[in-house]
């Protein structure tokens, strides 16, 4: 699917929005509500690729808490180390969810 054609009428977003900011600061809400926005206006489904690995206890709340938090309505795929793959077959209006940081350096856990 060509994800770069998306536009509604209001809907003033760019093909493709990075949102940056501190931890648990709203970035996946944010997220989350433009997706919805720009599905709802264009009847597109709302696809949501995961790539975030359970390290342990506390990021295994953090993720069932985002998941309680977005409700039904979205085809999730969990890709912590094929985002390419996962976004080749994903259809709609996409959100990409990466934690840069700690997806990479955590607490060293692995290598940087």
């Amino acid at each position: 699917m060509d994800h770069s054609s998306f536009s509604a009428p209001g809907l003033p977003l760019p093909k493709l929005s990075l949102i940056v900011g501190g931890a648990r600061s709203g970035k996946s809400r944010l997220a989350e509500r433009l997706v919805a926005r720009l599905a709802t206006a264009t009847g597109l489904p709302r696809a949501y690729i995961a790539t975030a690995e359970i390290w342990d206890e506390e990021m295994r709340a953090r993720i069932d808490r985002h998941i309680a938090d977005r409700g039904d309505g979205w085809v999730t795929q969990e890709a912590p180390r094929d985002l390419a793959g996962a976004l080749a077959r994903a259809e709609g209006v996409v959100l990409i969810l990466r934690d840069l940081v700690a997806d990479q350096c955590d607490a060293g856990r692995r290598r940087c």
